[in-house]
Order: structure tokens, then C-alpha cells, then sequence
């Protein structure tokens, strides 16, 4: 995964703003971590999240910890990894994982239980299933 502070075209993964900067997140689709989503005219600069995770399939953001900052949260099918990783605002993310199997396409952030906060979704491909996973890390 991959972070970059500069204009990128429409369908990104995700934008957010950190200190007046707009954030966009992307994974490619074939689960690599290469070069940043293209973007014509842009000047991109890549910052990693993480590079030891394999086959990354959808990316999520929002504030999971009520600290005001942009989380991500992921799932790697090949890893059979999910997880989120905690904003600390100066271009650093903390993982902390969600779980060690689950082999997962596709991820949600909704409030399931009406807490006011985000639980987690996940729709597990080779582990064939649906998870939710409840948001018990606000700050």
C-alpha cells in the first residue's frame, strides 16, 4: 500500500486530507505493491504503508480510533491477512491486525450495531465467509 500528497485522477482508492494535504490510497488489483496509481501530469511521491503484505484487494479509510486522523484498513487474500493501520498524522502507520486468516476480497466500513462508531466487513473468498468485526479501538 501506498500513500502520495498530490493530485490524483478520478477513481483513486481513497482520498483524505493530513495537515491541508490531500492523501490518496491505492493497492493494484493483481495484489503487487509497484508504482503508485497513475496519474497524467502529476508529480507523485510514494510513501510505503506496508510491503509485506501479499495480494491486497480493497482498501478502506475513515477514523477507526476517533483521533481525528485518517486509519486504513485492509484485507491481503494471499496473506489471508486483515488489518488496519493507525494514522499518526505526520505520514506513519502502526498495523494492528484484525486477523491472521482471512483470505478476503472486498471490506466495508459500516456501523453495524448503531454505536456511532465503524465495525468492519469482510467477505472472505477462499475462507468463504462474512465476517463483521466490531470496532472496539475508539480512543
Amino acid at each position: 500500500m501506498r500513500v502520495t500528497t498530490e493530485e490524483m485522477p478520478p477513481g483513486a482508492a481513497g482520498q483524505e486530507v493530513l495537515d491541508g494535504a490531500p492523501l490518496y490510497f491505492g493497492a493494484q488489483s493483481d495484489g503487487s505493491m509497484g508504482d503508485p496509481l497513475p496519474a497524467e501530469g502529476a508529480n507523485l511521491t510514494p510513501h510505503d504503508i506496508d510491503t509485506r503484505l501479499k495480494g491486497p484487494h480493497s482498501l478502506a479509510i475513515a477514523d477507526l480510533n476517533g483521533d481525528g486522523k485518517p486509519d486504513v484498513v485492509t484485507v491481503a487474500k494471499d496473506s489471508r491477512v486483515a488489518a488496519w493501520f493507525e494514522n499518526d498524522g505526520k505520514g506513519q502507520f502502526k498495523e494492528h491486525p484484525i486477523s491472521s486468516d482471512q483470505s478476503a476480497y472486498d471490506i466495508r466500513l459500516v456501523d453495524m450495531n448503531n454505536d456511532r462508531d465503524l465495525d468492519l466487513l469482510v467477505a472472505g473468498f477462499e475462507s468463504k465467509n462474512v465476517v463483521w468485526y466490531e470496532n472496539r479501538i475508539r480512543k
